[in-house]
């Protein structure tokens, strides 16, 4: 590939600004191409703007048929940047919940839990499983993971209509005023999303706080009665004081 220009950008605005030189060569087959500086592509994909790859996966890649084709197509890319503006704050609740279970149901979804179709005299059941597929070839622990988190969601609108949201955890030293179970829920510490689980939200209220406290508050809870006795001695101890956790 032989270089034929190259192009120096400085532009200031919104206080943005932005300084880069880029290089244009051609093929021998006169194709005209560039790929942006690495840290300015990056700082393109951090504002939600899509960018092309070249052949070894950098971003930032842009080819045309013509030399002017191509300057525009960057300058399109420029004037995204600079037009990105916010058009929605708010705090969401960001959640994750995993359930793993399988399990049998006599005449609908009301009847008692058994353990597979076997003990339904009829051969009238239906199986009932969590969120996850789990079979006898995919098979889990039973349980259930819980991640939830507040964060400040940004909505950015573009000069193309195009939009991206961005999040920003909720920090520890904002003022929580009325806020009681925001800040409960925001102060729960070493809790990590869930590998491979789709990520869901909803509006921040404190009633929708407050459920997602409860939540997180009866695990721990949970925790409380059986951390001691996961033992042979301990479960012994708990099958003599009939001890039910979670039954209804």
């Amino acid at each position: 590939m032989r270089v034929v220009k190259t192009i120096t950008v400085a532009k200031k605005e919104n206080n943005l600004e932005l300084k880069f030189k880029y290089t244009i060569n051609v093929s021998l087959e006169g194709i005209f191409s560039t790929t942006l500086p690495s840290e300015i592509a990056t700082l393109f994909l951090s504002y939600g703007i899509s960018l092309n790859e070249n052949k070894l996966k950098n971003p930032g890649y842009f080819y045309s048929e013509t030399m002017e084709d191509l300057i525009i197509q960057v300058n399109k890319v420029i004037e995204l940047f600079f037009s990105r503006k916010v058009i929605k704050n708010e705090i969401v609740i960001r959640f994750q919940i995993r359930t793993t279970c399988s399990y049998c149901k006599a005449n609908g979804a009301t009847s008692d839990v058994v353990p597979n179709g076997r003990w339904v005299k009829d051969n009238k059941y239906e199986w009932f499983n969590g969120n996850v597929n789990q079979d006898a070839v995919h098979r889990y622990p039973y349980g259930i993971l819980v991640y939830v988190k507040p964060f400040h969601k940004t909505i950015y609108e573009y000069n193309d209509k195009s939009t991206k949201a961005e999040y920003v955890f909720v920090s520890s030293n904002e003022n929580f005023d009325n806020r009681y179970y925001l800040k409960y829920l925001n102060d729960f510490v070493s809790i990590e999303p869930i590998e491979h689980i789709e990520m869901h939200e909803v509006d921040y209220s404190e009633e929708s706080a407050e459920f997602f406290v409860n939540l997180l508050v009866s695990i721990c809870m949970l925790n409380d009665k059986i951390k001691d006795y996961l033992n042979p001695d301990g479960i012994k101890l708990m099958i003599e004081n009939k001890v039910r956790l979670l039954s209804k």
